[in-house]
């Protein structure tokens, strides 16, 4: 049911009102049809239709602080005086938390900087965006083989948001079909004829954007602090925060102080409780067989310190699982593989 709220909540499922005769409002399964297999098929976009127009609209949600906007075509009307009226915005709904968000934002630019959405990028400006590769419907059931719909949507000036664009490309007769090939070298020639039309973004992104996207910031030692002090700092930094545990204290943190690392990357924290002294200590977790990321986050939501000697999965732990320490006492990790 918190899937399908959600998707309905993004607003998909339902017509946007844009001034469109014809505007149809996709298609999903009524929540009392789904099947064992209907969430895994929809987190990799089958069993839904959508539109184009509703896809931009669920990025804008991103770049407009998780708040979702109606569209529209008409700016205004003059009225026969030549005054111009402009018609205001329209807030439908707030879909998502402003911090999540910004969140999903710093995962998207990792997408553009990093990730598949490499051939989107524009010289000196922040691109946030994701490449999408779905088969195509057999009208005879299932879905083809062999032909596909192509895609990229991104948003940009990431760190200020003022342009979505959503590229998709129908039925690509090429080898390379996928989003990553097709679709965003599309975008990066539109938003870059979009930026060389607009001075005023161009200077922007010269006076103020540019020192932001070569920013660097070395991560200092987190551990004992509270959460709440660091949050601000870590942001304002631009880094993107990801948090589990619970409590009021950082306790460990990935990557390791030190590291040197551009704004936009992702800070993953483990939060815990502040107390030193646990009676009866923690109980160690059970670490061998699980990988580096996943056992230094174990050992960390369970109190324990961690030293790591080498790299891949843990092939052993001293203390061994089952034993008691005390909170923040050292669990050694050796990773093989």
């Amino acid at each position: 049911a918190a899937l399908y709220n959600m998707v309905r909540r993004f607003g998909f499922l339902e017509k946007t009102g844009v001034e469109l005769q014809g505007e149809m409002s996709g298609f999903m399964p009524p929540l009392k049809n789904w099947s064992g297999l209907t969430k895994p098929n929809l987190i990799i976009g089958q069993g839904i239709a959508v539109t184009a127009l509703q896809m931009a609209m669920a990025y804008a949600v991103i770049a407009n602080d998780g708040v979702l906007m109606q569209p529209r075509l008409i700016k205004g009307h003059y009225t026969p005086d030549g005054t111009f009226h402009e018609r205001q915005p329209v807030k439908v709904r707030q879909v998502i938390s402003s911090k999540t968000a910004r969140t999903v934002s710093g995962f998207l630019q990792q997408v553009v900087e990093k990730g598949t959405g490499k051939r989107a990028k524009v010289d000196k400006v922040l691109i946030c965006g994701k490449t999408g590769t779905s088969q195509k419907v057999n009208p005879q059931g299932g879905y083809f083989d062999d032909r596909f719909v192509a895609s990229f949507a991104g948003v940009f000036p990431a760190d200020a948001p003022k342009y979505v664009i959503y590229v998709v490309v129908d039925d690509p007769r090429r080898e390379e079909h996928q989003g990553a090939d097709v679709a965003a070298p599309i975008f990066q020639r539109i938003a870059t004829r979009i930026i060389d039309l607009n001075p005023a973004l161009k200077l922007e992104k010269k006076s103020k954007n540019n020192k932001k996207y070569d920013k660097y910031v070395i991560l200092p030692n987190l551990k004992s602090k509270l959460y709440s002090a660091v949050q601000d700092d870590l942001t304002r930094a631009g880094l993107v925060l990801q948090t589990s545990g619970t409590g009021e204290f950082v306790i460990d943190h990935l990557p390791k102080a030190g590291t040197k690392m551009k704004s936009g990357s992702i800070v993953e924290l483990v939060l815990g409780p502040g107390q030193r002294n646990i009676r009866g200590g923690v109980v160690v977790p059970l670490l061998v067989g699980l990988s580096l990321r996943d056992a230094v986050l174990k050992a960390s939501q369970a109190g324990l310190t961690v030293q790591v000697r080498g790299s891949g999965k843990i092939v052993s732990q001293n203390p061994p699982s089952g034993s008691r320490a005390a909170w923040g006492n050292v669990c050694i990790l050796t990773a093989e593989g």
